[in-house]
């Protein structure tokens, strides 16, 4: 095998490497997507649900619906960033460098959720009694 061939089978494998990361990476975002699809699906049956039903089974459905679209939103998003994070992990372990940019899909909910859990462990901390950084470990 000579040098040019060598060469040619290096750059083909990088590009089917890049490619497949881009692949996998859109199947994260195509999963995501279906998340907040399911969710959005569930939030309005049970508005709809409550609204235009005078049934009590059906509007009590409908009150349930409600917090099953936001705990599938929420769901999506961890799972998202989760998936995301195993796959930029694995890649750096395996030698790659991962430089690719953040999805345009996944990147501001990344940031509102971000935002959300250290405004929220603020608040928590508030009302935590003060603990002394210094003291004396026996």
């Amino acid at each position: 095998m000579d040098k040019n061939e060598e060469q040619f089978i290096k750059q083909e494998l990088l590009l089917r490497d890049y490619l497949a990361s881009e692949r996998t990476m859109m199947s994260v975002d195509r999963t995501f997507l279906a998340y907040i699809r399911t969710s959005l699906t569930l939030f309005i049956a049970g508005i709809s649900f409550i609204k235009f039903f005078d049934s009590y089974i059906i509007q009590v459905l409908g009150w349930l619906l409600i917090p099953v679209a936001i705990f599938t939103f929420v769901l999506g998003v961890h799972r998202s960033m989760e998936m995301t994070t195993i796959i930029n992990e694995r890649a750096k372990e395996n030698g790659y460098r991962v430089d690719s940019p953040s999805s345009i899909v996944r990147q501001p909910l990344y940031t509102l959720t971000n935002f959300l859990r250290d405004t929220l462990r603020a608040i928590y901390r508030s009302f935590l009694p003060a603990t002394h950084h210094h003291e004396r470990r026996s």
